[in-house]
């Protein structure tokens, strides 16, 4: 479709006066990187971006984006084409629709406050630099998930052990409530892994293991992201391989 179809433009307009629903979208680790939203009886529909996701927020909007004029040139109202992408399946490196997260929202400024909050409270969620990172163990010494940090971008976060299940989503809500308060008490954050550290020498809660050094981020996410187990990966061991067997 040319820039002006038939029917009126080929994009929902980006902005709206009315009340709006939306949906987030997060990657392969957990991580948000933002929300599509759709207007009540408004031919408005569009991709809200987290600033703190950084590069991967503006891969993913273009993807969404995309579907959203796919379905404009449809003639889909704006809220049934929200409906209909929400049960889409997830898209390699560029996000899936967050289980449960299809809400209302009472307007367009209230979502993008939300989108900027972690932004303004929050270690920033992505680095192209080199990341210090533990292992956080269960009782067993099996990997839940991993916390990472670097100091220089201000960034930290928490990747998910994907074969873990239950337990290791239930430690990503414990670790993010642990980011969110250490960066109000303005903690470097290479000191979240510190403090980690110090609390599992004396028996506290957390028990983390191994810190070490990766190139990049990427790494870790592979990792973490692994759907099955074929070498045992998931009980924790001295020098945890970075070059897992394919899914």
């Amino acid at each position: 479709m040319n820039d002006e179809g038939r029917d009126g433009p080929a994009e929902y307009r980006s902005t709206t006066g009315t009340f709006i629903r939306y949906f987030a979208v997060a990657d392969d680790a957990g991580a948000v990187l933002g929300y599509v939203w759709a207007a009540h009886g408004d031919d408005a529909a569009a991709w809200e971006p987290r600033p703190s996701a950084g590069p991967e927020a503006s891969d993913a909007g273009r993807l969404w984006s995309r579907r959203l004029r796919e379905f404009k040139a449809r003639g889909i109202a704006p809220i049934a084409a929200l409906g209909e992408m929400f049960q889409e399946p997830g898209h390699i490196g560029t996000g899936h629709a967050v289980a449960g997260s299809l809400t209302e929202a009472g307007d367009l400024p209230s979502l993008k406050a939300l989108a900027r909050e972690d932004w303004d409270f929050a270690y920033r969620s992505s680095t192209g630099n080199p990341v210090q990172y533990v292992h956080v163990v269960d009782a067993d010494d099996k990997v839940l998930g991993m916390v990472w940090a670097n100091d220089e971008d201000e960034a930290a976060g928490w990747l998910t052990r994907t074969a873990m299940g239950d337990a290791a989503t239930a430690q990503g809500a414990i670790w993010a409530a642990r980011l969110r308060d250490a960066w109000r008490r303005r903690l470097a954050p290479t000191a979240v892994l510190d403090e980690a550290e110090r609390e599992t020498e004396a028996g506290g809660a957390v028990t983390v293991r191994s810190r070490k050094t990766r190139p990049a981020l990427a790494e870790l996410r592979h990792w973490a992201t692994l759907r099955s187990d074929p070498r045992g990966l998931v009980r924790f061991t001295e020098d945890l391989p970075f070059n897992p067997m394919p899914r």
